[in-house]
């Protein structure tokens, strides 16, 4: 889901490809059992939302929200803009993991392929 305000200086495409170089990177690792699918959120508009997140046992699917700051983010260049994003994506996914104990899940690694993974990636 993208609850997008392009006045923030970058295009809501751009935000799509970033997602799918994601997607592409993580769709054929496993981690563990406890986890089959991720949902991400994210969103960049000038009001306050409440960051949604929660785990749903039933079909072993985690679902978040990544909330930026529009007024950073429409402030800066967009070559910074990319970078903050990035950030956010990086520190929101490690918080959210932080809140949850998983049975089957080697939380560890997958945080450390995250990290790398979406740091490294040139959009």
């Amino acid at each position: 889901m993208l609850e997008w305000d392009e006045r923030c200086g970058i295009s809501l495409n751009s935000i799509s490809d970033l997602s799918d170089v994601i997607e592409n990177e993580f769709s054929k690792r496993q981690y563990g059992k406890s986890i089959s699918q991720i949902w991400v959120g994210i969103s960049c508009r000038d009001r306050v939302f409440k960051q949604r997140k929660r785990y749903k046992q039933d079909v072993l699917r985690l679902e978040y929200d990544i909330l930026l700051n529009y007024r950073l983010i429409e402030a800066a260049v967009v070559e910074q803009k990319k970078i903050i994003i990035k950030q956010s994506i990086i520190e929101t996914t490690e918080q959210v993991f932080s809140k949850y104990e998983f049975e089957n899940f080697d939380k560890l690694s997958f945080l450390s392929d995250f990290k790398n993974t979406v740091g490294a990636i040139q959009w």
